[in-house]
């Protein structure tokens, strides 16, 4: 996660993760991988994202189709898990 500098892929990644696992945000705080200072600096820079730009560089990722609403839907998705953790 490069925090400030959330790349469209990254968003994506992160999502599929967290869809996956449901708790990995919380097991990553529990084994310090990250910290709560990680996401609220990660929170941030998804607030302010350009969504138009996202959803561009989004279609070229090529997400499969089982995976298009999630990749679309990637930032709030992530800031609905992230409201859990902070």
């Amino acid at each position: 996660m490069r925090k400030k500098d959330s790349k469209a892929r990254d968003i994506f990644n992160i999502a599929a993760a967290i869809d996956q696992d449901k708790n990995i945000v919380s097991n990553l705080l529990t084994n310090e991988r990250i910290t709560k200072e990680d996401l609220q600096i990660f929170q941030t820079a998804l607030k302010s994202i350009n969504i138009q730009k996202y959803k561009i560089a989004t279609e070229m990722i090529e997400p499969i189709d089982e995976y298009l609403v999630l990749a679309n839907d990637a930032p709030s998705f992530i800031l609905q898990s992230l409201k859990k953790n902070i």
